[in-house]
């Protein structure tokens, strides 16, 4: 089960739930997170609310934007897509399960694989700027 684990003032996802991409390959998700940021939205496409000067400036970091999506939730069975995101279904429940915790459906995670951030799709571009202007 994936919880919320606190390291000092920091919550970090500590599982490493499986996910299913569009080829139904089932896979880590730390696989889909990449090496870099990820910004993870649960049923929502994390772009949707985003300038393109924010899509810009993530892509040079390498950004991965991921949609998770319910297991088999597009219709006949087929995996939801959004544009412009990786589209993954939670297979197993669990991320959906973290996200019912944390009750906000945007999640930044860093590198190291901790979360620097919770939002809403409302307030995602405003979290990211704080985040830019801490890492310029």
């Amino acid at each position: 089960e994936i919880s919320l684990g606190l390291v000092g003032s920091e919550m970090c996802i500590r599982d490493r739930p499986f996910v299913e991409d569009a080829e139904r390959t089932r896979r880590r998700l730390d696989e889909v997170l990449g090496d870099s940021y990820a910004v993870l939205g649960y049923r929502v496409n994390p772009t949707a609310e985003l300038s393109d000067t924010t899509k810009a400036y993530w892509a040079r970091w390498n950004t991965r934007f991921i949609q998770v999506n319910r297991s088999r939730s597009g219709s006949r069975n087929q995996p939801l897509s959004a544009d412009g995101v990786i589209s993954v279904e939670d297979v197993d429940n669990k991320l959906g399960n973290w996200f019912a915790k944390v009750r906000d459906c945007v999640v930044i995670v860093r590198p190291d694989r901790f979360v620097a951030a919770i939002t809403t799709p409302e307030r995602l571009e405003s979290v990211l700027a704080k985040l830019q202007g801490q890492l310029s």
